[in-house]
């Protein structure tokens, strides 16, 4: 039956004639076609190989990355533990140095100040007339015990008991009452009998070391002798000179290790502090002495001091072979990072061969299968034909048809076969002419009439806008034929297709509307992806009708789209019609 309804008023903006919108519903029956679906269990059995070896695939992925997290994380408490190990060295050292200062600064300055005492006590004995300091100093000289002795210069020589003291020399600096004073205010420290103890003295800006010892048979006017000296002479004299050798063996320990001299290399790379006990610096280097790398360690005996020292980082290679181990962190992660996205990529590209090798395998049990059915529908007439058993001409005409309908089937798998093989490659182009959409239609529609009234499916066609498109006719037939086809595929039997076809603004929009399920909006995207059908209709088809209708698409800067449709869903495409040129016009 065919129908046309009242003309459409034309776009006064655009120059084509008015178009009809024609509907043409062909209602047939004549008899069913076999079915041509996918035998379930064979989608089902390819399904589940392939959901196996995916999860294969992603349990290997999970246990690499799991082996891999271990691997780093061992790799990262080796580095913590590596680290913690040096810094416990590097503390070892630091006390080791300390201590090893604080041996050699007491060895020389208890050798030097001991030679001192015994010399005035040595004086004091003889009852001589009172001597002066340098006599006492040169006496102390020539007794001696070999020429390494520290030369301490005291400023003076003193002896006394609690009533009072007696110096070798009377200063402005201080007097005999002053000198009461200043040892009074440390009379709890003074050494008891036979003992030798250092006290620092402060003068104002300046500070002296004072030595006492107690005599070993006090007696009045005697009860402790002793000197003082600057304690810039006990610092260049005897500290100094002890750092001075540390730093040579620091020097040729760092040349035998072919390293860079150190910044300070009249030093050695090390902070150092000397405090007595009662809190006085000796001696301290420009830099404190710091955390991590720190020890310290008591003089014990007279000079009773404290010595701190705490390791530079410039000092750490020559202690330690190698330095000191970098902090591997950010090696871990990079490397941890860099194997989890290699381990990724090769989990997706193994995902994608088995997705791929299981399309392939659906493709070729679907086009199988596909073609197992009209070849047999084929055979089974051409027989029935050849045996003369169609003995009417109805039932001949009959035979006939369904041999007709049949090879077009198989023309038109074919066909996609060849154009999804094609399309896309850089010498596939389109060729676009001026072509009148309505025979476009018709053509397309003829080619299914057979297999439309089989399915008992009646067809509304309808056209709007201009009546000619610029669009390549081969390339829209065939986008016709897979959405048609896709139709009669999913809907029911005597269902009713939309068609339309609508033609405005230099765009072709072409729809098709089936009374099937419809499609879920999650499988929208996806089906128009080679190989891939519903979620619902995993059984059926071959998978490259909408993936050709897609490709043509694209080659035409178009789109394709999926909505709801009254009872099933709407495939609409859309195509640019651009205005041809003079020489394509021609």
């Amino acid at each position: 039956m065919r129908a046309t309804l009242p003309v459409v008023p034309a776009d006064p903006n655009h120059s084509s004639p008015p178009a009809a919108i024609e509907i043409r519903r062909q209602i047939a029956n004549f008899g069913t076609v076999p079915a041509s679906s996918q035998p379930p269990h064979e989608f089902r059995r390819l399904i589940h190989a392939a959901r196996r070896s995916e999860t294969l695939v992603t349990a290997a992925f999970t246990v690499a990355v799991l082996l891999l997290a271990v691997g780093a994380w061992s790799l990262y408490r080796a580095g913590v533990r590596h680290r913690i190990t040096a810094d416990e060295a590097l503390m070892d050292q630091a006390s080791y140095l300390s201590g090893a200062i604080g041996t050699s600064v007491q060895q020389q300055g208890v050798f030097a100040a001991r030679t001192l005492l015994h010399t005035w006590n040595a004086t004091l004995e003889r009852a001589r007339p009172w001597p002066s300091t340098d006599s006492v100093h040169q006496e102390a000289l020539r007794e001696a015990i070999g020429p390494d002795m520290p030369d301490l210069i005291p400023n003076r020589f003193f002896a006394g008991d609690e009533n009072g003291w007696r110096t070798t020399e009377d200063t402005s600096r201080a007097s005999d009452p002053e000198l009461m004073k200043l040892l009074e205010r440390s009379r709890d420290s003074l050494p008891k009998t036979g003992l030798f103890r250092m006290l620092v003295i402060p003068y104002g800006s300046d500070t002296s070391l004072v030595f006492v010892m107690a005599a070993a048979q006090p007696r009045p006017g005697l009860v402790w002798y002793g000197f003082d000296t600057p304690l810039r002479e006990f610092r260049d004299k005897i500290i100094k000179v002890r750092i001075a050798y540390l730093a040579s063996s620091f020097r040729t320990l760092r040349d035998s290790l072919k390293q860079r001299s150190t910044p300070a290399d009249s030093i050695p790379p090390l902070a150092i502090s000397i405090e007595s006990m009662d809190h006085h610096s000796l001696y301290a280097t420009a830099v404190k002495p710091h955390r991590p790398w720190i020890g310290s360690r008591w003089i014990s005996g007279g000079l009773a001091a404290e010595i701190t020292v705490s390791v530079e980082d410039a000092a750490v290679p020559v202690l330690m072979s190698g330095g000191y181990p970098a902090d591997p962190t950010g090696k871990i992660v990079a490397a941890f990072a860099f194997g989890v996205l290699l381990l990724g990529v090769g989990a997706r590209l193994s995902l994608r061969t088995l997705a791929l090798s299981r399309q392939r395998e659906e493709f070729t049990s679907s086009v199988s299968h596909e073609l197992r059915t009209p070849l047999t529908n084929i055979q089974l007439f051409a027989e029935t034909l050849l045996l003369d058993r169609a003995r009417t001409p109805d039932e001949q005409r009959g035979a006939l048809e369904t041999i007709t309908r049949e090879t077009r089937r198989l023309v038109h798998m074919v066909e996609n076969v060849l154009a999804l093989s094609r399309v896309g490659r850089p010498a596939v182009t389109l060729v676009r002419r001026s072509e009148r959409i309505d025979h476009m239609v018709r053509d397309v529609l003829a080619s299914f009439d057979p297999l439309l009234r089989s399915h008992d499916i009646s067809v509304d066609v309808s056209y709007d806008g201009d009546d000619r498109a610029f669009v390549d006719g081969d390339a829209v037939r065939r986008i016709l034929v897979n959405l048609l086809d896709n139709a009669v595929r999913y809907g029911p039997e005597a269902q009713t297709l939309r068609v339309s076809a609508i033609n405005r603004d230099h765009r072709l929009q072409l729809s098709v509307e089936d009374e099937g399920p419809g499609v879920p909006l999650a499988d929208r995207d996806r089906v128009w992806q080679p190989f891939e059908r519903g979620a619902d209709n995993a059984d059926s088809g071959t998978g490259i009708g909408l993936a050709v209708v897609r490709q043509l698409v694209t080659l035409h800067g178009g789109n394709a789209r999926i909505e709801d449709g009254r009872k099933g869903a709407r495939f609409v495409v859309i195509l640019p019609c651009p205005e041809p040129s003079p020489e394509e016009s021609a």
